[in-house]
């Protein structure tokens, strides 16, 4: 009796899994055509556009993604035992934040990696954005700063602000710096030597896009808000999404938010289930957002851009993460376009041009 419920729970649960299969594929336009199987990590963020990937586990790889039915690696980089917390690419530079500073990377093409520079920063770097021929970081002793990175081997201390809290992003547009953390502050670049803060709203964040002349800011299990920024002295908000929102990115003025937990009856009609989902929001009337677009089993905090890709971690019912990439079709839904091949416990993912960038996390430590 014993055994014929056994074999009786791995029959539901294969039904389980096929009938969620199928529901994503006809309802969000998830169309599977190729897989990865990794232990990916939670925790995770990035922007990127591009086909060459790099990721860090015990080192920098390096993956050639040009044909997503023919990946492989191109090379493998032993680096230092460093706490990465934060990662830019531009060109062939990359720049690694970690808990006690940034060191400047560069890949020949000879595909050799050359440390190009370090600059040290006892209390760590958090969070990096590139922006023109500066480095925007926020550190763990809660400033922001700004490095002159126009010669890569020799980074510039610009200048420094105080903030009062630690920033978990940066996000820059039009010389205005948004971070948020315990706090959403705008700080005008105008003066990259005298750093001005503009204003500041008693709201925190995970993460911040700016599309146009609004301001989102995800607050995990708090929810979405959008303020207007028309004035950036003085943002007000225009509405309260009351969705689960912990990564954010953008997509042709769209907004790209995951994950959302919803409650969900699977199996049948059997089975409640809490199925995480990213979704796409049309922000063009602040005011009134209206969610376009979502993709179910959308798991993890990851959520990036790669050229025309949108880039999620991706779980069917209790199996292994795998990193998928999804194409958007003339109805503004989501179409799995590929998946890469297994790569461990990667935990990072972030890029820039022709590269997206991956390395791991080591969670147990804090890089504030």
């Amino acid at each position: 009796m014993i055994m014929k419920n056994y074999y009786m729970l791995i029959v539901l649960s294969l039904i389980i899994i096929q009938v969620n299969t199928l529901q994503a594929q006809d309802y969000y336009g998830i169309n599977p055509v190729n897989r990865l199987f990794p232990q990916w990590g939670l925790n995770a963020v990035g922007a990127s556009s591009g086909d060459t990937l790099y990721f860090i586990q015990r080192g920098l790889h390096m993956f050639d993604c040009h044909d997503p039915e023919n990946i492989y690696e191109i090379r493998y980089f032993p680096l230092a035992d460093l706490d990465y917390c934060s990662i830019g690419a531009r060109g062939n530079f990359v720049f690694l934040a970690h808990s006690t500073g940034m060191r400047t990377v560069r890949i020949d093409q000879r595909a050799v990696l050359n440390i190009v520079s370090d600059f040290n920063l006892e209390s760590g770097i958090t969070t990096v954005e590139l922006w023109d021929e500066y480095a925007i970081l926020g550190t763990g002793d809660s400033r922001l700063i700004v490095l002159n990175i126009s010669e890569p081997h020799r980074p510039r201390l610009i200048s420094s602000r105080n903030l009062g809290y630690i920033p978990s992003q940066i996000k820059v547009a039009d010389s205005l710096a948004y971070l948020v953390g315990e706090q959403l502050t705008i700080i005008s670049l105008e003066e990259l030597d005298n750093p001005q803060i503009i204003s500041t709203v008693n709201q925190s964040g995970l993460d911040v896009e700016i599309i146009g002349d609004v301001v989102c800011i995800a607050s995990g299990e708090n929810g979405l808000r959008l303020y207007d920024i028309s004035d950036p002295a003085n943002p007000f908000i225009t509405e309260h999404i009351r969705i689960s929102s912990y990564n954010l990115e953008q997509y042709n003025g769209m907004l790209l938010t995951g994950h959302d937990r919803r409650e969900t009856i699977v199996g049948n009609g059997r089975i409640t289930a809490y199925i995480p989902y990213c979704s796409m929001i049309d922000i063009s009337n602040p005011f009134e957002p209206e969610i376009v677009s979502s993709m179910a089993y959308c798991e993890g905090d990851l959520l990036c851009v790669v050229g025309d890709l949108i880039v999620q971690f991706f779980r069917y019912w209790q199996s292994d993460l795998r990193l998928s990439f999804y194409s958007i079709g003339d109805e503004l839904e989501f179409n799995q376009a590929l998946l890469l091949p297994s790569l461990g416990e990667t935990q990072f993912v972030t890029g820039n041009n022709d590269y997206i960038y991956y390395f791991k996390i080591d969670t147990s430590r804090n890089c504030s």
